[in-house]
């Protein structure tokens, strides 16, 4: 069936020239690393019947584990410079998840959505280290890296490919064009942070580890009297944000109130990263019925 083959797309997607066939693989490999698979049977004129199948267990009520991932990446280590990043993909979606995991840690990071752009960008930002996807529309993955490669600074840059494909005869071309590393989609953010700490000699902080005096634990308790003492026009629109969970605007509001209290934008920014977007909508939808109130 060649709906679960890499890149193929109906006639309608390539004259929109919308999508890049990637979807249904990649959802057959997360179906497939869960122990499971996903099939379809199709009737021409009648429609499509996609199937998952997965092993899993009926959970029992138990006590809720408070034990913290070791390996998960929170941040930088104090005394060290943040490398500068590139991301190249066209998947705006893609990119943006990617370039959040990577900001999100303390790296500075800069994008683009094709090869030309990411040598404009590269040419400009001098990035230590470039993500860069293979497949895209213009020029690819692999022009765009021979040029940089082929520059004096782009010798000491470190080219990591992502691509959907691992085949051989995928990888030697990818390889030959002058990628350092080669990370197959769907990839794992350890991954990623691991290629990135061994290629630059970076160190991380993990979830668990000691907290630095002063420091705001990740997921620190917020009132709703602290988020109340705030702004009304902020209040909104961090509310508006979460009800569209839009990432990047969320981003930006709780950065814009660590300007103005960074113990709380330190805190809400924790919710935020542990993705605990109801948390932060209950605290901006109670601080709005204490207003209807009258108690603030």
């Amino acid at each position: 069936m060649r709906v679960f083959e890499y890149f193929e797309q109906a006639a309608g997607g390539h004259q929109t020239k919308s999508g890049t066939g990637l979807g249904l693989a990649i959802s057959r490999e997360y179906a497939r690393m869960m122990g499971g698979d996903i099939t379809v049977i199709s009737r021409l004129g009648e429609g499509s019947t996609f199937r998952l199948e997965i092993d899993i267990q009926e959970s029992v009520p138990s006590v809720r584990s408070e034990k913290v991932r070791e390996d998960l990446v929170v941040g930088l280590e104090p005394g060290q410079a943040a490398p500068r990043i590139l991301v190249v993909e066209d998947q705006e979606e893609s990119r943006r998840l990617l370039v959040q995991l990577l900001e999100d840690v303390g790296f500075e990071v800069r994008e683009a959505s094709e090869g030309l752009e990411a040598i404009k960008v590269f040419e400009e930002y001098r990035p230590h280290f470039i993500w860069m996807d293979m497949r895209m529309p213009g020029m690819d993955g692999l022009e765009a890296t021979r040029r940089i490669k082929a520059t004096d600074a782009g010798k000491t840059t470190v080219v990591a490919a992502l691509t959907a494909h691992a085949l051989d005869e995928e990888r030697e071309p990818i390889l030959a064009a002058g990628c350092d590393e080669l990370v197959r989609k769907p990839y794992r953010e350890q991954e990623l942070f691991e290629i990135m700490s061994r290629r630059l000699g970076i160190r991380y902080i993990y979830e668990g580890a000691p907290a630095e005096p002063g420091s705001v634990p990740r997921g620190a308790e917020v009132s709703s009297e602290e988020v109340a003492a705030l702004p009304l026009a902020l209040r909104e629109e961090l509310h508006e944000a979460l009800l569209r969970l839009n990432m990047a605007r969320i981003s930006a509001v709780i950065e814009r109130i660590a300007e103005r209290d960074g113990r709380l934008g330190a805190a809400l920014k924790g919710l935020a990263e542990s993705m605990d977007y109801h948390r932060l909508l209950l605290l901006c939808e109670e601080t709005g019925r204490e207003a209807w109130r009258g108690n603030i």
